[in-house]
């Protein structure tokens, strides 16, 4: 299996099934109506003045906080974007669950 080298001198698998198969399992949960957990949230970075963005594909971008690998002020784009939840202001995505702290507008999903 190859890999793709990251910014920081890291390499990601070039096919992270294990990633893909939690992410499968966290939104079969979310379908069942299952909300991450305290546990799940607990360990998450924090998306500040986030918006919904795209790349090729649909994924976040905002200042991250207590991220394990980014640390802290960042302006990151996550990785794929799976599921998010304005309400709850949680989202998934490919590499991990998020908290969102408040967006861009206030908050309020832009539109």
């Amino acid at each position: 299996m190859g890999h793709i080298p990251g910014a920081d001198g890291s390499s990601y698998p070039l096919y992270p099934w294990q990633e893909l198969e939690r992410v499968v399992a966290d939104l079969k949960a979310i379908s069942a109506g299952v909300a991450p957990t305290e546990a799940d949230l607990g360990e998450a970075p924090t998306l500040v003045r986030w918006t919904p963005s795209v790349m090729p594909i649909p994924c976040l971008v905002g200042y991250v906080e207590d991220h394990p690998r980014l640390g802290d002020g960042r302006l990151i784009s996550t990785s794929m974007l799976w599921c998010i939840n304005y309400e709850r202001r949680w989202a998934r995505t490919h590499s991990r669950w998020y908290q969102l702290g408040q967006g861009i507008d206030q908050g309020r999903p832009l539109s």
